[in-house]
């Protein structure tokens, strides 16, 4: 096994998630645990695709991430997704050090 190349962080944040940019509000989860570079999604309500893409928005921030893996919990539907950024260069959850004064 690899070891991982960045911290992940323990975090329950409500996100949305959408299958593509519309102005339609996407079904509600959270994250479970999130890193620069992917994010553990919890109370997914739907399968999705591996492979597939899809947008998160935190508060008024939107990303676009790809779907790694997914995982059903329970017989009535819910899931655990893993994802990873498209844009891990960006710091969409804020992790970043804060700089200057």
């Amino acid at each position: 096994m690899k070891p991982r190349q960045e911290q992940r962080v323990r975090a329950v944040l409500p996100v949305r998630l959408n299958r593509e940019e519309t102005s339609a509000p996407g079904p509600l989860a959270h994250t479970l645990d999130i890193a620069g570079a992917g994010v553990r999604l919890g109370a997914v309500r739907e399968p999705l695709a591996l492979g597939g893409e899809v947008i998160l928005q935190f508060r008024l921030r939107k990303a676009s991430y790809k779907v790694v893996w997914t995982r059903r919990l329970s017989p009535s539907g819910e899931y655990q997704a893993g994802l990873r950024s498209m844009n891990p260069a960006h710091d969409f959850w804020g992790l970043s050090p804060a700089t200057g004064s």
